[in-house]
């Protein structure tokens, strides 16, 4: 019930908006709409509406929007340094061509800081004194024949055995499955996929679907990197990591945008 009554509250909050209302479905209901679910201990579900976009299509569209504009797109270029002018306000960056391995200078008006779980490392080439921003969260997806999931309807598990939220998704003619989300100490460009995290992938969806999957029914699988806000306590439950977003407007100009979704958290510098 108690996810219902939130659901409907994202219903009154999208008003005309909406892609649809939200309602409580018996579980012959929920079977008719999803006929691959298991229906043992199956007492009913909740239908609900949500978005989908190809934000790898998306990432695309940008730049391409962006060179029609008149920009100039830079592919497998990493920021070394900050480019400062005598007054101390950012005025560029320093870049390296990581397959030719030359440097240039960068010049520019206004740097924006809009790299994900990197944007500490940025900071502290303005700063060495910048206080830590984001905590970096592992999120793991595999990817299935459509055959485990035929209709259009996805599923969500909003409370799994250790706390997590699983999906199935109808994505391209496949379904994606998953997701984890793992605390790191330490990220990189190209995060792996541990085994122990597909295979709760893996288990965890069996449990729900008739057809359970194993290793051998993946075709892909993929790892991607959320930029949570640190949290102000040591905590490995990603679930007590804002997921906010915060706006910082450095003494030097550099503009750093950063974290997830909610309200944004607006810092500006101290006006002398």
């Amino acid at each position: 019930m108690k996810y219902l009554i939130g659901l409907k509250m994202y219903d009154w909050l999208a008003g005309k908006f909406s892609f649809g209302r939200s309602k409580s479905l018996s579980r012959d209901e929920l079977i008719g709409i999803i006929p691959e679910i298991k229906a043992e201990g199956l007492q009913g579900g909740i239908e609900y509406w949500d978005g989908q976009f190809d934000d790898a299509r998306l990432a695309i569209n940008l730049a391409q929007t962006a060179a029609e504009q008149g920009g100039v797109l830079l592919n497998y270029m990493q920021v070394t340094g900050l480019l400062k002018a005598d007054d101390g306000k950012v005025n560029g960056v320093v870049a390296r061509d990581i397959e030719s391995a030359k440097t240039f200078n960068l010049r520019s008006k206004i740097v924006i800081n809009a790299t994900g779980v990197f944007v500490d490392q940025i900071l502290q080439m303005d700063s060495t004194a910048q206080k830590t921003l984001v905590r970096s969260s592992r999120g793991v997806h595999v990817v299935l024949e459509r055959s485990f999931l035929h209709g259009n309807s996805a599923i969500m598990i909003p409370a799994t055995i250790d706390g997590r939220v699983l999906f199935a998704v109808p994505w391209h003619n496949h379904i994606l499955v998953g997701t984890t989300d793992t605390p790191l100490e330490n990220h990189s460009l190209e995060p792996i996929a541990p085994d122990k995290e597909i295979e709760f992938i893996l288990q965890t969806a069996g449990q729900y679907l008739i057809k359970a999957p194993t290793r051998d029914d993946v075709l892909s699988v993929f790892a991607g990197l959320r930029p949570l806000a640190a949290p102000d306590k040591d905590t490995n439950a990603t679930k007590e990591i804002s997921r906010s977003h915060k706006l910082i407007v450095n003494a030097s100009g550099l503009i750093t945008i950063t974290g997830g979704s909610g309200l944004p958290t607006v810092k500006w510098p101290k006006i002398p």
